[in-house]
C-alpha cells in the first residue's frame, strides 16, 4: 500500500509516544526501514549493520546477530502496541517474518466489487431479500440480547469490588506482563544460533552480575534485546480487555523488564507472571503474608507477616507433568490514588486461573461458602489458590488462604 509523508509522521508520532518504544536505538531502526520503503529499497543485514550499529567493513552475519536479534525485538514491539495503544490504527505497520522490509496495512481494505447485472440475478437477490426479511426479526432479537450481555458485564465489574476501583479511577491502569530473560552464545564460537535461558539470570542486571561471579566465561555470552512470554498472556490479555470493555485509554499494556518506577507512581498496576520476572515489582512481594521461593519451589505462610505456620512445597513440580501450582493474588492501595495488584505463580496455568475466578462471579460465593468473608468481597486482599494442572490447562482450583489487607503498601524508589 502506497501512503504519504504525512500520513507516516503523524503514525509514527503515535507509535513513538507509545511505552514500548521508549528506546531510542528501536524509533531508529523503525525509522530507517521505512525511509528505505519510501525510496523502494529493501536494505540488507549488513547494510544495517554499517548505517545503524557503525559496524565496520569486516562485518560478518554469519558471526554476529545483532541485527536480526533488534530486528525481532522491534516486530515483537509492534505486535504488542498494536494489541494495546494501536489497537484501534486505521494504518498499520507490519515488519515481514525473515525480511526487513515494512509494509504499511489498512485494517480494513476495501474490496472492488463484482458488477451484476439486475435481469440475470433477479430471482436470486429476490431469495435473498425474502430470507434477510424472514431473519430479521428474530437477528434483532439476539443482537439486542448480546447488547444487554454487555451491558450488565460491565455493570457487574464496576460492581465488583475486585476491579470497581480500577474501573472508577481518575488514572490509568497499566496491566505488566511478566517477560522471560534470554541471553546468547555468539555464532563464533558454535555452528548454530543459541539463545539461553537460565532460571537464575532473570534481567541484564542478573546477568551483569552472573558475568563477575565467572570471570572465565566472559566473551562466550552476550545480552540480547529479547524476551519472551509465558502461555497464559493471550487469555489474561483478553479476559481483562473485556473487564475494562477494550477501552485502550483505561486499560495499557507494558512488559515487565520495560517497567520503571515512574510507570508504578503514574498508573495502577496488574502484574501477572511468574516470580522471576517481577522485575522492580518484587519489593511490592515482599510485604506480603505468603512468600515465594524458586529454589526449590515452595510458599511459606506467614498470617502476622512474621512467624511461618505453613510452608508448601512443590514436590511434583515438573514442567510437562501434572502437578499443583500456588497462584499468590494480592491487591492493595500504595498511596490515596495508586492501586497494585499481583498475580503470581510459578506455572502458566496458575495465572489463568487465577485470572478466570477474579473475573467470574460465583467467586464472591466461594469465598462466602469457605467462611472467608461473611458479605462482599473487601477492595484490598491477599489469597492463595490451589491450582491442579497440566501445562496450559488447570482442572480444579481452590482456595486455599484469604486476608483482608486494611493498610498501604509502601516501598521505596530503588532506582
Amino acid at each position: 500500500m502506497k501512503i504519504d509523508k504525512p500520513n507516516i509522521d503523524e503514525i509514527l508520532t503515535k507509535i513513538y509516544g507509545s511505552d514500548h518504544f521508549s528506546a531510542e536505538l528501536d524509533r531508529k531502526l523503525l525509522s530507517y526501514l521505512i525511509e528505505a520503503h519510501l525510496s523502494g529499497k529493501t536494505p540488507k543485514e549488513i547494510d544495517i549493520a554499517k548505517d545503524l550499529f557503525h559496524k565496520d567493513g569486516d562485518f560478518n552475519p554469519i558471526d554476529s546477530s545483532i541485527v536480526r536479534t533488534h530486528i525481532y525485538s522491534l516486530r515483537k514491539k509492534l505486535d504488542i502496541y498494536y494489541l494495546s495503544e494501536g489497537a484501534n490504527d486505521k494504518i498499520r505497520i507490519q515488519l515481514q517474518k525473515g525480511h526487513y522490509k515494512i509494509e504499511f496495512l489498512t485494517t480494513s481494505e476495501p474490496k472492488n466489487p463484482k458488477r451484476i447485472k439486475w435481469n440475470q440475478y433477479f430471482a436470486f437477490a429476490l431469495i435473498v431479500i425474502l430470507i434477510l426479511s424472514f431473519f430479521s426479526f428474530h437477528f434483532w432479537q439476539k443482537s439486542n440480547s448480546w447488547e444487554k450481555q454487555i451491558k450488565n458485564l460491565s455493570l457487574e465489574q464496576e460492581n465488583n469490588p475486585v476491579w470497581a476501583d480500577f474501573l472508577s479511577s481518575e488514572l490509568p491502569t497499566l496491566l505488566v506482563i511478566g517477560d522471560y530473560y534470554v541471553y546468547q552464545r555468539p555464532h563464533k564460537l558454535t555452528s548454530s544460533e543459541q539463545f539461553i535461558r537460565d532460571v537464575e539470570i532473570n534481567s541484564k542486571d542478573d546477568f551483569e552480575k552472573y558475568l563477575r561471579r565467572n570471570p572465565e566465561v566472559k566473551g562466550q555470552y552476550i545480552q540480547t534485546p529479547l524476551t519472551y512470554l509465558g502461555m497464559e498472556v493471550p487469555y489474561v490479555v483478553s479476559r481483562l480487555t473485556k473487564v475494562f470493555s477494550g477501552d485502550e485509554n483505561r486499560l495499557k499494556i507494558k512488559l515487565a523488564s520495560d517497567l520503571v518506577w515512574q510507570d508504578v507512581q503514574k498508573n495502577n498496576i496488574i502484574y501477572i507472571g511468574s516470580e522471576k520476572s517481577l522485575g522492580i515489582m518484587s519489593s511490592f512481594l515482599g510485604q506480603l503474608r505468603f512468600k515465594m521461593n524458586l529454589f526449590p519451589h515452595k510458599i511459606f505462610y506467614t498470617p502476622n507477616y512474621k512467624d511461618t505456620v505453613e510452608t508448601i512445597t512443590l514436590e511434583s513440580y515438573y514442567r510437562y507433568g501434572f502437578h499443583d501450582d500456588f497462584p499468590i493474588v494480592a491487591k492493595f492501595p500504595t498511596t490515596d490514588k495508586n492501586i497494585v495488584m499481583l498475580m503470581v505463580s510459578f506455572s502458566s496455568f496458575g495465572r489463568a486461573e487465577a485470572i478466570k475466578e477474579l473475573t467470574t462471579p460465583p467467586f464472591q460465593k466461594i469465598l462466602q461458602n469457605k467462611h472467608f468473608i461473611q458479605n462482599e468481597v473487601p477492595y484490598y486482599f491477599e489469597i492463595l489458590f490451589k491450582v491442579h494442572g497440566i501445562e496450559r490447562s488447570g482442572f480444579n482450583t481452590e482456595v486455599l488462604h484469604f486476608h483482608e489487607i486494611t493498610s498501604k503498601i509502601i516501598v521505596e524508589n530503588k532506582r
